[in-house]
């Protein structure tokens, strides 16, 4: 096997270089290959061994935070990045609007490119933050009644932005539709299953649904928007582990049906952590085929006092030992008497995503619940177990 060059570059959670970083690169035998500091882009690389991992470790407050990607090839380039989905605030803009007709709206949803708000008057400030920000906007106000039913909605679709500036909403009305999910072929493992559509994505407007299953099927509807796209999200749940199936749909229908026993992953069972033997222990998923991406993601406490956060992207869901640091990048390696404050561990498939080999190259981008480009017919599955101290 010959070494070559993987290259890492840190980002700050608004996307920025985060510079000084040390990054440990280790061979696959548990040998120090590299430890370099990020430059003034935020980059270092070393030449390691296929099959090395790479980790970054920032410290915080009260503690450090570890970032690992398993299983890296000569040639790579990975991006290590946990973004912040909004960023920075950058402004602010108030939104009026008369008060709906029947007199019996509760509560109103302001919907902006930069997400959603519960409002209980007919006017609001709402925040503005990098990510989002629009030079011209798409502004919804929703009226909902006492019960969580939508009574209509207001729409501006090009509303100029300024810091500080202000609209006045349109006064007609207009009525939501119905659009309906029917589960079928569930599980009798399953205990519940909610329904949230968003439109038209993540950050647009949100209704949610839930029931429990009435044997292997279920019925659900939501009044909401008819726009070109709209995400789906459906929570299902057994005992303590939960899946997540992301549809990225059309937006103008109205009936969606969802075969839950074909499409799920495998179930997880609850994870364990040794902190002696800096084991992630997994029990045995029986999957067929590796997953798009494994991670697992650690909190551990020392005397109480030092939090050390550990997340490990890696290929498969199999036993995960922590790579060993260095003591020059400070004392994160885990160690008998500490004590585990949280444990999560997720499979992670996806159609827009190529295996573990494209995904590495910047696991959080990739991964992210948050995918405001996704192509509609596009589904993400999400398999999640939890240690609960």
């Amino acid at each position: 096997m010959l070494r070559g060059t993987v290259r890492v570059q840190v980002l700050d959670g608004d996307g920025n270089p985060a510079v000084g970083v040390p990054v440990v690169y280790v061979d696959p035998d548990g040998s120090v290959a590299g430890r370099v500091a990020t430059d003034a882009a935020g980059s270092a690389e070393a030449d390691v061994l296929p099959g090395a991992s790479v980790t970054s470790v920032v410290g915080v407050e009260n503690g450090f935070v570890m970032r690992s990607v398993l299983a890296v090839h000569p040639g790579d380039d990975i991006t290590l990045a946990n973004r912040f989905l909004l960023g920075p605030q950058t402004g602010s803009f108030t939104v009026n609007w008369a008060a709906h007709p029947s007199g019996d709206a509760t509560f109103y949803f302001l919907v902006t490119p930069c997400g959603q708000r519960t409002v209980f008057a007919t006017t609001d400030v709402a925040p503005m933050y990098v990510h989002c920000e629009r030079e011209s906007m798409d502004v919804l106000v929703v009226a909902w009644d006492i019960d969580g039913n939508p009574l209509g909605y207001l729409e501006d679709a090009a509303v100029p932005y300024s810091d500080g500036g202000s609209t006045t909403m349109p006064t007609d009305w207009q009525s939501t539709s119905s659009v309906s999910m029917a589960y079928s072929n569930i599980g009798p493992e399953i205990t519940r299953i909610s329904w949230s559509r968003s439109v038209p994505d993540i950050l647009g407007l949100t209704t949610s649904r839930n029931g429990v299953p009435s044997g292997a099927s279920l019925a659900l509807a939501a009044g909401t928007l008819s726009k070109p796209t709209a995400t789906h999200d459906s929570f299902i749940e057994r005992d303590a582990a939960t899946q997540t199936i992301t549809q990225h749909v059309a937006g103008t229908v109205t009936t969606f049906g969802l075969d839950v026993g074909a499409i799920l992953l495998p179930w997880l069972a609850e994870p364990t952590f040794d902190p002696a033997t800096a084991t992630i222990a997994v029990a045995d998923t029986s999957s067929s085929s590796p997953p798009d991406l494994f991670t697992a993601h650690v909190i551990y406490l020392r005397d109480g006092v030092t939090r050390y956060e550990w997340t490990v992207f890696a290929p498969d869901a199999a036993d995960i030992v922590l790579p060993a640091m260095p003591p020059e990048v400070g004392e994160v390696n885990p160690s008998a008497g500490d004590t585990t404050g949280a444990l999560d561990i997720e499979l992670f498939e996806s159609d827009a995503v190529d295996g573990y080999d494209d995904v590495r190259a910047d696991p959080y981008a990739r991964s992210s619940p948050f995918d405001l480009t996704a192509v509609t017919g596009t589904t993400v599955r999400r398999s999640a177990a939890s240690y609960a101290p």
